[in-house]
This record gives structure tokens, C-alpha cells and sequence, in this order.
């Protein structure tokens, strides 16, 4: 389906970026998953003996298949922002090099002229707003979902698997240890 991409959105996923709420909606539903192995584990640790550590590699996989089934299908756009990111700084560049030429022309070879002041001139401040908008443009990602996203779901999807410390740490201990560092 071609879409239209606000490519200047300062979002830098072509105004997709609300797409980053999605993955926070699905997020319970990996969040009673992880539950559901912290349970498992909790298991094995209560009734086999078995330690937390020998358990990391399925910790790991819990969080890794979380965050990549709750982000991938945001990729679907990546191929389309791809090519809509290469057309936008092509024609940005093209604009830039347009309002660049004159700039130099104006300002460097002609020199500032008589009556005009160097100093609070529009033209120094629409240079720096033009690299600020290329910049934009030039950052656009393929996944319309930021970095704070994906680490406020990681961390909500690993929340179940902290009680699984005091398997290894009793909490008496842990809030002596807490007092004596704070008192």
C-alpha cells in the first residue's frame, strides 16, 4: 500500500512515530508470557534445585522474542521509508545546495554590503534551520519506534523476571544491605 511520509516530521519516521505506542499495547500479552516462564523457572528452582543462573539463556530468549515479535512487524514500513528517506534528501540536498550558493554568493563573495548588518541577519539563522532540517532528513529511521521505547519495553517485560533474585539473594539480606549503604 503506498503511503504519503511527512519525511520534515520531527518524529524522524516520516509522522509514523505514534506506531511506537503499538508495541506498548501489545506488551501485556508478553509481559503474562514472561510471568508464565518466571513461573516455570520459579519451579524448577523450587522443586529440582536447580539454580538462576543455569537458567540465563532462557531468561535471554524470553526478553529477545518479546522485543523482536513486538517490533518486527513495524518493519513491514522499513522498505518504503527507505525509499521515500533516499527521494527526500535528494531533494533536500538539491535545496540545500540551492539556498548554500546563494548564501555564499550574497555573504562571502559579494561581501556584506553598506547598510546591511552581518550580525542578526535571517539569512546565518535559515542556514542553521536548513542543517537542522537536513538533519532530520538525513536521520530517519526504518523503524518507526525509538530507542526510549524499546528499552521501556524491555524493562516491562523483564519486570517478572526480577523476584527471581531472591531465589539467590534472601530479602532480609538485601534490606539490611539497602539500610547500612543508606544509614
Amino acid at each position: 500500500m503506498p503511503l504519503h511520509f511527512n519525511l520534515y516530521h520531527p518524529d524522524r519516521a516520516g509522522g509514523l512515530g505514534f506506531l511506537s505506542g503499538s508495541a506498548q499495547a501489545f506488551a501485556p500479552v508478553f509481559v503474562s508470557q514472561t510471568m508464565l516462564v518466571a513461573g516455570m523457572i520459579y519451579a524448577h528452582i523450587l522443586y529440582s534445585g536447580d539454580r538462576l543462573p543455569s537458567f540465563k539463556m532462557e531468561m535471554a530468549g524470553v526478553l529477545i522474542f518479546a522485543i523482536f515479535a513486538l517490533v518486527l512487524p513495524l518493519g513491514f514500513f522499513a522498505r518504503q521509508l527507505e525509499q521515500a528517506g533516499r527521494i527526500a534528501r535528494r531533494e533536500f540536498g538539491t535545496l540545500a545546495s540551492r539556498y548554500v550558493d546563494d548564501f555564499h554568493r550574497k555573504w562571502i563573495e559579494s561581501g556584506v554590503r553598506a547598510g546591511e548588518p552581518l550580525l542578526g541577519t535571517s539569512d546565518i539563522q535559515s542556514l542553521a534551520d536548513l542543517a537542522n532540517s537536513f538533519e532530520v532528513v538525513n536521520r530517519i529511521r526504518l523503524f518507526p519506534i525509538n530507542k526510549e521505547a524499546i528499552v521501556r519495553l524491555a524493562v516491562m517485560v523483564a519486570l517478572p523476571l526480577l523476584p527471581l533474585a531472591l531465589t539467590m539473594f534472601p530479602l532480609d539480606e538485601i534490606v539490611r544491605r539497602v539500610f547500612k549503604l543508606a544509614f
